[in-house]
This record gives C-alpha cells, structure tokens and sequence, in this order.
C-alpha cells in the first residue's frame, strides 16, 4: 500500500563491515530480498540508493517490549539506538514509530541506559499510543 501510494520506502540493511550497525536501502518492490546473518530479509545494498537516518521521515521500529513512557525494548544488539542516537540530542526527524501488539505493553517501566533511542508513539492494533506532546502523530497515521 505504502508503494502504490507513490511514497518512498527505506529498509534496514546490516552494514557489511562496521558491525551493528544499519544503512537504509531504498526498496521499490522489485528487488529481491536476501537473508542477512540474522535471517531478516534486506534489499541488496546498494550506496546510491541509501539515506541518511536524519533523512528519514517515519521509521516503523520492531520491538520486544514498550513502556508508557515510550521506552522501547529491541533484541538487545542496538541497531536502532546507533542509528537514531542523534535523536538523544535533538527533537525532528524522523518520527520513531514502534510497531506491537497489546501484550507487549510492560507493566511497569523498562530499564533505560544512556543510549536507548524513546520512541514518539507506538501502533498496536487497538490504537496509537503517543508519548511526547510535542511530538505529533503525521497526518497519514492519524485514525480517519
């Protein structure tokens, strides 16, 4: 859907050589898709077709674990918080979306070190849940 919307799609790919660390990879549909180490499936990378992390408008983020505070628990390697730990920093994009289900609220407060990267809301599908006010929900996620 996001495709045929005529929007542009960035996917996760492991670099090749800087461990735990990400490039994004335009995706257009067309490519084939690879198992990377971890057995995620990644577009093959291609310099040309990358964008910056502070390039990025909304970044969908996959998670263990969140928190009503916005705190968000991964797998534990920190790709995500190396990519956006500029966001530790400084407010704008991209807008750090995670991605769960219900069940994957905590019912209390995640532990967060120095580098964790928060979120600014969290879609289950029930509803979207955000955590800063000065962070607005962009117009195409908001319920219509």
């Amino acid at each position: 859907m996001v495709l045929r919307d005529g929007k542009r799609c960035f996917l996760p790919v492991l670099h090749p050589w800087q461990k735990h660390k990400m490039l994004f990879v335009r995706y257009t549909g067309a490519e084939f898709l690879r198992s990377n180490r971890w057995g995620i499936k990644e577009p093959q990378l291609a310099q040309q077709r990358c964008l910056k992390p502070t390039q990025l408008d909304l970044v969908i983020l996959p998670l263990v674990a969140f928190d009503m505070e916005g705190h968000r628990l991964g797998m534990g390697k920190g790709y995500y918080d190396r990519a956006f730990a500029f966001r530790c920093q400084t407010e704008g994009k991209p807008f750090l979306l995670g991605l769960a289900h219900e069940c994957q609220l905590a019912g209390q407060l995640l532990p967060v070190a120095a580098w964790d990267v928060d979120l600014d809301a969290v879609a289950t599908a029930d509803r979207i849940i955000t955590f800063r006010a000065n962070r607005s929900v962009p117009l195409h996620l908001q319920e219509r």
